[in-house]
This record gives structure tokens, C-alpha cells and sequence, in this order.
């Protein structure tokens, strides 16, 4: 089974991936390597990240293969939702955020976006391979 069906299938082991991936640049930063400047906030990060997890899976999406991306998206997401509570989407937000315009993950457009392109504006969502 692929990844991206996994993903699907089984959205606690892709949790588990990115986590993983997430792990292994502070584990890089720790060494004097890349730091990971997406967020610290490890519980939010946690919960969110179920959460777009879920989203796919209910929808019958998937979520971006590239386990960075996807870290890197909700990383900076969750540093939106500590900010404001909600999850704006951080790849359409104005800097600084500004709740009065600024849209919410998932987008409105994210399903158009998805059947059209194979994918969200943010990369984050995919088409399934089986769908």
C-alpha cells in the first residue's frame, strides 16, 4: 500500500510520519543543523495535524506526500491558531494575519482546487489516487 493510500486508510500512521520528519529536523537543530522555525507549540501542532488528517480522510482525500510540506503547513497554521484560534490557512494569510479577511483551512475553494489541480492552493490536500 502507498503512502498516500495509507494516508487514507490509516491517518494515524501518516500522523506519525510527519511527526517523524518534524522529529528529525529538531533533532538536526539540536546538532547545529537546519532549524525547524515552523512552531514549538507540539501539543497544538498535534491536535491540528489530526485534524487536517481527518479532514482528508472524511473527504476522501489525502495529504501531500512530502511530509515537510505538509509539517511546514500546519506548523505555521498552528502558529496562527495560538495567535487567533482558528486555522488560517498560513499559505493565503496577509502578513501581519488579519482575521477580518484572511480564510480559514479548509479554504472555500480547496474542493474546486482539489478536482481541478489535484490539489489545494497550499499543497496540502490531494486527490486520492483511487478517486
Amino acid at each position: 500500500m502507498s503512502s498516500l493510500s495509507r494516508s487514507i486508510a490509516e491517518p494515524g500512521d501518516f500522523a506519525r510520519e510527519v511527526r517523524d520528519a518534524l522529529q528529525k529536523s529538531r533533532d538536526r537543530r539540536l546538532h547545529g543543523g537546519t532549524v525547524n522555525q515552523w512552531t514549538k507549540r507540539d501539543g497544538e501542532y498535534q491536535s491540528l495535524l489530526d485534524k487536517v488528517v481527518g479532514l482528508a480522510q472524511r473527504y476522501g482525500y489525502t495529504l501531500n506526500p512530502d511530509k515537510e510540506r505538509v509539517a511546514k503547513v500546519v506548523g505555521l497554521m498552528t502558529e496562527n491558531f495560538v495567535a487567533s484560534g482558528k486555522m488560517f490557512c498560513p499559505c493565503k494569510q496577509s502578513h501581519p494575519l488579519d482575521p477580518t479577511k484572511d480564510v480559514t483551512c479548509p479554504c472555500p475553494e480547496w474542493k474546486a482546487d482539489i478536482e481541478g489541480e489535484g490539489h489545494c492552493f497550499c499543497r496540502l490536500f490531494y486527490k486520492s489516487p483511487t478517486t
